[in-house]
């Protein structure tokens, strides 16, 4: 077993704000039962929801008078800038730092061992308890819930929060996928308790897992959009989960790895990605995978600057994911999302930046020849639209106008990660990984892209 070291530093500062706006006391809080059930101030998802209402960025900084105005931004988009108006408020300007462990092993002995954890409660997602209930059964404490993109939500925490184990036990451990370590490790910040990821699916295991972020959606402004950067004490990566993982599961998380060869520039390991690797060469490649993203977070903790580029693709892919879901039940997984995702901003960054577009067919092939990337005819179906109307154009588009990372664009620009080559994220004159789109740079892209799907 062998251990990747996460550095992180949280630093609460003013000094990234380009702006500021007075976030207004709300007259007649509308969410009271809702805020007191997650033990938070009975106006503070008021004030959540009249940001995203004005579609404040998270460079705009928020000046507040009230410790509820002060907690909401701590929480929107994963932290603004804060300042106080009065002395009711003080924003916090500590800087703490720590340092935690992703193991890697194919050992169960080493699961089985960390199952028997004394005063230690178990968050459990359901296909994960059916699936291997003989292993599980035996935890003493454990909480187990049926979690997807569908109720990630703070309905959700509260729904957590009603079982009184959460609040007996000081330490966590959550054994899942990606969105439920998302919500258990949110739920954990409000609760101040420590928290160990045992992600068990593939795209959980190589990304979302690895780096702190926490979060929910919060419909209908997009997902991921309210939660915290909030480190684990550790990440467990068994490779035995993945035997009772489903193909699609695992082909949508491939492309979370694909990804990351290249934000890396290597198309050596995108090769050995497009090939039948999770039976061949599992923990030597998932550390390699690991090791990119945690080079860049270690520079970058809290997405301030270089951290951004690992939403590389994910600008459409939420805004997929949000369409995909309104239609049905049976919704894009994030993976699939991501791997469409990856082509588009490949041929977006062509449009804009000249990036080579023999790089995004060879991406585009070695993706069709693994199955992980959708066809178009399958997209309109996850969609519940016709791919080539305008409207459908125009209704993707707003919904990258509400993305996390948008930064202070006022033209009617939505904000993307590109690539001058591969491996070279693109850099602004304004010294940042986010860039400018319109809507007219999209569409066309959007033309293009369709039609490379067939």
């Amino acid at each position: 077993m062998e251990s990747i070291n996460i550095y992180w530093k949280k630093q609460n500062t003013t000094q990234y704000a380009d702006r500021w706006f007075e976030v207004e006391r709300p007259l007649e809080p509308r969410h009271q039962e809702l805020s007191k059930a997650i033990e938070l101030p009975s106006d503070c998802i008021d004030y959540l929801e009249q940001a995203f209402q004005k579609n404040l960025n998270r460079t705009t900084g928020w000046e507040v008078s009230d410790p509820s105005a002060g907690l909401a931004g701590s929480i929107y988009k994963r932290g603004v800038p804060l300042r106080s108006t009065t002395n009711a408020f003080k924003p916090n300007t500590d800087t703490v730092e720590g340092c935690y462990p992703v193991e890697v092993f194919s050992e169960q002995s080493v699961i089985e061992k960390i199952l028997k954890s004394e005063n230690t409660l178990f968050f459990i997602d359901q296909n994960v308890y059916d699936a291997w209930q003989k292993l599980l059964s035996k935890i003493k404490s454990k909480i187990i819930v049926t979690v997807s993109e569908k109720n990630k939500s703070l309905e959700f925490i509260a729904e957590l929060f009603r079982n009184p184990q959460v609040t007996d036990n000081d330490q966590w451990i959550a054994i899942g996928g990606g969105v439920l370590t998302d919500c258990v490790a949110f739920a954990a910040s409000l609760k101040n308790k420590k928290v160990t990821l045992v992600p068990t699916t593939l795209l959980a295991m190589v990304d979302a897992s690895v780096g702190g972020k926490t979060g929910v959606n919060f419909p209908p402004y997009g997902k991921n959009q309210i939660g915290s950067f909030y480190f684990p004490e550790k990440v467990m990566v068994w490779s035995g989960w993945l035997s009772t993982l489903d193909q699609r599961n695992l082909r949508g998380g491939s492309n979370e790895c694909i990804k990351h060869a290249v934000l890396k520039g290597d198309d050596q390991l995108l090769k050995k990605l497009n090939t039948d690797w999770i039976t061949n060469d599992f923990e030597g490649l998932v550390k390699e995978l690991i090791n990119i993203k945690a080079e860049i977070v270690n520079q970058d903790p809290t997405e301030k600057g270089v951290r951004a580029t690992l939403n590389f693709g994910h600008t459409l892919a939420h805004a997929l994911e949000s369409t995909s879901q309104a239609h049905s039940d049976d919704y894009l997984l994030h993976g699939e999302a991501v791997g469409l995702g990856i082509i588009f901003a490949c041929m977006l960054s062509e449009e804009i930046l000249q990036y080579p577009k023999e790089q995004t067919a060879k991406i585009s092939s070695l993706m069709k020849k693994s199955h992980t990337l959708l066809k178009a005819k399958e997209l309109s179906t996850y969609l519940g639209k016709k791919l080539d109307d305008t409207a459908t154009s125009i209704d993707l588009w707003k919904l990258t106008l509400h993305d996390k990372k948008m930064t202070s664009y006022e033209n009617g620009e939505s904000a993307w990660v590109l690539l001058d080559e591969q491996g070279i994220p693109h850099k602004t004159a304004k010294n940042s990984y986010v860039a400018p789109v319109t809507y007219q740079q999209f569409d066309k892209t959007w033309r293009r892209f369709i039609e490379a799907l067939d």
